[in-house]
């Protein structure tokens, strides 16, 4: 009989310890929010949360419904929305294409007291270096806008020495600096002594076109400065064709990369934003692409199990390969990661080892459907990799459409 109560107590420990546990992660990870692409049932569940319409508190006017979550649908955790939305589809790409970005403002790459073993501009150790720091974004200089390096060389060359007032973003927060340029000992004029660039450019993968508003998405991240790491502000941006020479396969330790150029062709379309979960513009013509519009899949709709990723590792093809979706994390907090995933594909493990740098925004599909795309590779081993939703990307890719045709009615 006591072994029969202690076994008793420790079921009872483990259920509660379950149920607990089960409660503070869904109240952690589990989204605030929710959609359904009709006719799908806004009662649905993602094992062992089930998600229940509350109709009293349906909003008629959006198509919004205030819903529970409950734990095996016993267990109360929290209230959640779930707007119900026409379905949406989109032509999936697995595309290459080149991206040029001119930042908003010129970034601050470095302030060195020399350059492949040259004092830097004749510049010797100076107060600049203190004031202006790696990272820093320059908007203004004297109250004038700048936009590119040459103005701001030719401002600071031709201020007599007279101190400048700058404009600058650092770590989000705008503030305002004094720079005393300093005479330039190789050279007329004056210099700042610091390293600043204005552009960027790389190559990676097309997720998607959306024929109703014209608008791309790729990448499923942003392109961040190669020197300081931090993300670049959009001024201007170009989307181009390039064509791909070869790949340098992943190894265990060492990510591979897509090697490839721009060609001469005109750009095909220009860039709205760089964010978070990747870049977002509009197509100047249809995409170059051969696949039928598709669906979106709900977050809710990801399952673990077989899928394939859209990419073109060799002649700027775009090609099926497969792929198992191992996890999904739904944590807000952590958009590019949220489908943990192993390329199977014999034939792309032989071409590529795995992920490579360039496939990003490889189009992941499920079940006919777009589901995600790939964003970040496992450096120890390359044939895995995560994954952001396709829902997000879509849901931005609309809010930057409307946010630009508001700005520029």
């Amino acid at each position: 009989m006591k072994k029969f109560f202690q076994n008793c107590s420790l079921i009872l420990l483990l259920l509660s310890s379950f149920i607990f546990g089960g409660i503070i992660y869904a109240h952690e990870e589990m989204p605030d929010s929710y959609s359904v692409y009709e006719p799908q049932n806004t009662n649905f569940k993602i094992f062992p949360y089930y998600v229940n319409e509350t109709k009293s508190q349906k909003s008629i006017p959006d198509n919004t419904y205030s819903s529970n979550i409950k734990l095996l649908n016993l267990f109360p955790v929290k209230t959640v929305s779930v707007s119900a939305e026409p379905k949406k589809y989109v032509i999936p790409c697995g595309v290459p294409f080149g991206a040029k970005i001119y930042t908003d403002g010129i970034i601050v790459v470095d302030n060195p007291q020399k350059y492949d073993n040259k004092d830097f501009l004749g510049i010797k150790k100076s107060q600049n270096e203190k004031i202006l720091q790696k990272g820093d974004v320059i908007l203004k200089a004297n109250n004038q806008e700048i936009t590119s390096t040459d103005e701001f060389e030719n401002i600071i060359k031709n201020s007599a020495g007279e101190d400048i007032i700058l404009t600058v973003i650092r770590k989000d927060k705008k503030i305002t600096l004094t720079l005393t340029p300093i005479k330039n000992e190789t050279e007329s004029g004056y210099c700042a002594g610091v390293w600043v660039r204005d552009s960027s450019a790389g190559i990676g993968t097309m997720t998607f076109f959306d024929p109703s508003t014209k608008m791309f998405a790729g990448l499923g991240h942003g392109i961040c400065d190669i020197d300081t790491g931090n993300m670049l502000s959009v001024f201007k941006g170009t989307v181009g064709k390039v064509s791909i020479m070869d790949v340098q396969k992943s190894q265990p330790g060492m990510p591979g990369e897509i090697h490839g150029y721009f060609t001469n062709e005109k750009p095909i379309g220009e860039i709205y934003s760089n964010s978070e979960t990747g870049i977002y513009g509009k197509l100047y013509c249809e995409a170059q692409t051969n696949i039928e519009p598709i669906e979106i899949a709900a977050k809710q709709d990801v399952k673990t199990g077989k899928a394939q990723i859209i990419t073109a590792a060799e002649n700027n093809t775009p090609r099926f390969y497969d792929i198992n979706i191992d996890s999904i994390n739904y944590n807000v907090n952590s958009p590019t990661k949220n489908i943990k995933l192993t390329i199977t594909d014999p034939e792309l493990l032989e071409k590529t080892g795995g992920i490579v740098q360039g496939m990003s925004g490889s189009p992941i599909i499920q079940n006919e459907a777009l589901v995600g795309a790939v964003t970040h590779v496992l450096v120890n081993n390359p044939s895995k990799g995560y994954g952001i939703f396709a829902e997000t990307m879509l849901t931005n890719s609309n809010n930057i459409y409307q946010t630009y045709n508001k700005n520029n009615e």
